[in-house]
């Protein structure tokens, strides 16, 4: 199976937001697999209807780089999301289990143990929190509507 730029982008892009992968599977349709099972049946076990694509294939050494920061600066503990600000405080989302989902408005956060106040920044984007709950994100000038973007924005 041939291998486009389009395919190539958007592999990156799948690499980009699930930075624990080194291999992802695509078949002729363009759709990705995490296994190689899964790829195989989804083309009747065609070999030559799907293929393997290697992150380090795809993804630039600037952007691993900057996948290790991200990795660096959100993390789950004890099955809640911790995000780094910029100042190094740790604002923890108890309802977000993993590090794939973003916050969004609503969500609820401590520093300290206690409920989140006033604003904080991350990545250039600031988070406001009123009792706890995030308030109102304000995005990075020339980001894209998600507070990790700047990782991800080359």
């Amino acid at each position: 199976m041939k291998i486009t730029k389009e395919i190539n982008e958007a592999a990156s892009k799948f690499f980009g937001s699930n930075a624990s992968f080194s291999e992802v599977f695509v078949n002729k349709d363009g759709e990705f697999f995490t296994s190689d099972n899964l790829a195989s049946n989804s083309v009747g076990n065609k070999k030559s209807d799907y293929a393997l694509i290697l992150k380090s294939d795809v993804v630039s050494k600037e952007e691993t780089k900057d996948q290790k920061k991200l990795l660096e600066t959100v993390k789950t503990v004890e099955g809640s999301m911790v995000i780094i600000t910029d100042d190094k405080k740790e604002l923890t989302f108890l309802k977000i289990k993993d590090e794939v989902r973003e916050p969004i408005e609503g969500d609820e956060a401590t520093i300290d143990g206690k409920p989140a106040n006033g604003e904080y920044k991350y990545q250039g984007s600031s988070l406001s929190f009123k009792e706890g709950k995030l308030a109102k994100i304000v995005f990075e000038k020339d980001a894209t509507r998600s507070i990790f973007s700047k990782i991800f924005s080359k």
